[in-house]
C-alpha cells in the first residue's frame, strides 16, 4: 500500500513493528539501488540483527551512525528520517538523477505574471531558445 508523506515522521507505538518492517524493506531497496547485494534481510533476522546489518552497510557508504538501535527499531522519528534521507540522496546520485527547474506552459506562465511579483523574475529569466533558466 502507498505510504503517506509523514508515515515515518510520526511516532506511533501501536504500529512501530509495521513501520519498522516498512522502513527495513524500503531501506533494503535503496541499499540495493546504491550497491547490488549490499543489504539483504533474511526472513529469520530479528530487528536487532537487521539494524546491525544496516548500520554496517551505512558505515561502508560513509554515513556516521549517531543514532541508537532503539530509535531505529521504532520505525519512525528523526533517526529513521535521517537514514532514509541519506539513502535516497545516495541512490539519486548513483542513478545520476538531477532536479531541474520546471518548464511551465505559456498559459501557466501567464498566470504567474498576473498573480506573483516573484514569478516575474522567474519568467524573465527563462531562455525560450534553450528551454532553460540562466
Amino acid at each position: 500500500y502507498p505510504l503517506n508523506r509523514d508515515y515515518f515522521a510520526i511516532t506511533d507505538n501501536e504500529n512501530s513493528m509495521t513501520k519498522f518492517h516498512q522502513f527495513s524493506l524500503l531501506s533494503s531497496w535503496l541499499f540495493n539501488t546504491i550497491r547490488e547485494n549490499s543489504f539483504v534481510i533474511d526472513e529469520f533476522d530479528d530487528p536487532t540483527m537487521i539494524i546491525k546489518k544496516m548500520n554496517l552497510d551505512l558505515k561502508i557508504l560513509g554515513y556516521e551512525v549517531e543514532h541508537s538501535d532503539c530509535s531505529i527499531k521504532m520505525g519512525s522519528g528523526e533517526a529513521v528520517l535521517d537514514v532514509l534521507t541519506f539513502l535516497v540522496d545516495q541512490a539519486l546520485g548513483v542513478k545520476q538523477f538531477r532536479f531541474e527547474e520546471p518548464i511551465y506552459p505559456e498559459s501557466v506562465r501567464g498566470s504567474f505574471l498576473k498573480d506573483d511579483d516573484m514569478a516575474i523574475t522567474f519568467v524573465q529569466d527563462f531562455d525560450e531558445d534553450n528551454h532553460s533558466y540562466f
